[in-house]
């Protein structure tokens, strides 16, 4: 049971990107931009879908922004873009990751090349903190408080700054736990069928009994 649930939830994204890769289109033709996107709210692919025709002269802006999600321990930056309508209805292109430099659908581009067809020029929005809660469950109270709101560049600059020391010291200790790993293996080697961290332990916490007789 604990297997199948194990594999289950490791199965699952690999089908949401599966399905992703053979659904998501999107045409640009010469009066109008066919697409079919994720319908969802969230930056991750979901199972349901919706496609739109939509002629050129019937978008009134494209727009792009960057969402910071998370903190200074794994903050994760995604550039959106979306389609404003004239009617007033927004259509989500989608998000990219700032790290991946070669998207499967590069969406920014893609907004581009419809503002470029549509005689507009793309709207930069600049920087906002999103809560994960609101955004991807849809939560209107949130369970953890998060900040949200605008973000400066400085802020921005600070917030990757705090990240990479945040790694370096997991570095640092796992480099740490190998050394202290391999000592403890030389200091009490292995006797028994226990893995070697087990066996030196288990030496150090229950040592051998000597007693003559025994």
């Amino acid at each position: 049971m604990v297997l199948a649930a194990g594999f289950t939830f490791i199965m699952v994204p690999v089908i949401v990107e599966l399905m992703h890769s053979l659904r998501a289109r999107v045409e640009l033709g010469e009066k109008s931009v066919k697409m079919t996107l994720p319908s969802g709210r969230g930056a991750t692919p979901v199972v349901r879908y919706a496609t739109h025709d939509i002629p050129y002269d019937q978008i009134q802006a494209v727009e792009t922004r960057r969402e910071i999600y998370g903190g200074s321990v794994a903050p994760v930056p995604l550039k959106g873009a979306r389609l404003i309508l004239k009617d007033e209805s927004k259509v989500p292109l989608g998000y990219v990751s700032e790290a991946n430099t070669d998207p499967c659908l590069p969406f920014l581009e893609i907004a581009r090349q419809i503002a470029e067809r549509a005689g507009l020029s793309v709207n930069d929005r600049g920087n906002v903190r999103r809560s994960v809660q609101k955004k991807f469950f849809g939560f209107k109270n949130v369970i953890v408080d998060e900040e949200e709101g605008p973000v400066e560049e400085a802020e921005i600059e600070a917030l990757n700054k705090s990240h990479h020391r945040w790694v370096m010291r997991l570095i640092g200790l796992l480099g740490v736990l190998v050394v202290l790993g391999i000592a403890l293996d030389i200091i009490f080697p292995p006797s028994s069928g226990l893995p070697p961290a087990l066996t030196s332990l288990k030496t150090y916490v229950i040592p051998a009994d000597t007693t003559p007789g025994n």
